[in-house]
C-alpha cells in the first residue's frame, strides 16, 4: 500500500511512478486494489489495452468491488467500446445502485453515442446522491448542463460558463471544453493539466 501511495504522490512524474507501482506489484501481486491501482495508471498513462487486462484480473480477485467495475466502464470508454461499457454499467448499478460514479460513466458513455436524453436520465437517477461529486468530481447539476449544452447549441454558452467554473474551482475539464466546440480553451486546459509536478 506503501508504495501504492508513493506513486500516486509522484504526480505526473511519470517514470517514477511507474517505478513505484511494478514495487508494489512485486510486494503483492494478488492484492485486489494494487492490480486495480496499477490498471488505473495505465489507464491515465494512455495503455488502454494494457489497463482493461489489469482492470479485468482485478475485478477476478475482488468481483464484488464496486469501484474496479465502475473504472472498468470508463476502461471501455476510452477503448471506445461504448456497447461494452453501457453493458459493464447496467450490470455495476443494478449491483451497487448507492454507488454514484457508475451513473456518471454510463451518461458518458451515452453522450459519446449522441443520446442525450438517455444520459441526463442518468445523471437524474444520481442527482440526489449526497456524495456524486465527490465520487465523481462533478457534480450532477454541471453534468446536465454540459450534457444540454452539447445537444442544444442554445445552451452551450451556460455549459462552458459550468465548464470555466469548474476550472476555476481546481478541476480541469479540457474534454468538456472540447466536445463544446471551445478548441482553445480545450488546449489551454489540457496543457495545464499535463504540467509536470515539481
Amino acid at each position: 500500500a506503501a508504495y501504492v501511495a508513493l506513486s500516486v504522490a509522484y504526480g505526473n512524474q511519470w517514470a517514477k511512478r511507474d517505478q513505484a507501482m511494478q514495487r508494489a506489484l512485486q510486494l503483492a501481486p494478488g492484492d485486489a486494489e494494487v492490480v486495480f491501482q496499477h490498471a488505473y495508471f495505465l489507464l491515465i498513462a494512455g495503455n488502454q489495452e494494457a489497463a482493461l487486462r489489469e482492470m479485468d484480473h482485478a475485478l477476478r480477485l475482488n468481483p464484488l468491488s464496486p469501484i474496479i467495475a465502475a473504472e472498468r466502464v470508463e476502461t471501455l470508454i476510452y477503448l471506445h467500446r461504448y456497447d461494452d461499457a453501457l453493458r459493464q454499467a447496467d450490470a455495476t448499478i443494478d449491483a451497487h445502485p448507492d454507488f454514484p460514479t457508475t451513473y456518471g460513466y454510463a451518461a458518458m458513455t451515452e453522450v459519446q453515442l449522441h443520446r442525450y436524453p438517455e444520459a441526463a436520465a442518468y445523471v437524474k437517477r444520481v442527482a440526489s446522491m449526497q456524495d456524486f461529486d465527490e465520487a465523481f468530481g462533478v457534480d450532477a447539476a454541471s453534468l446536465l448542463q454540459f450534457i444540454h449544452g452539447i445537444s442544444d447549441p442554445a445552451q452551450r454558452s451556460a455549459a462552458l460558463r459550468a465548464a470555466a467554473r469548474l476550472e476555476s474551482g481546481g478541476q480541469n475539464p479540457p474534454e468538456w471544453f472540447c466536445a463544446l466546440g471551445a478548441n482553445t480553451q480545450a488546449l489551454a486546459a489540457l496543457e495545464r493539466n499535463l504540467q509536470p509536478d515539481v
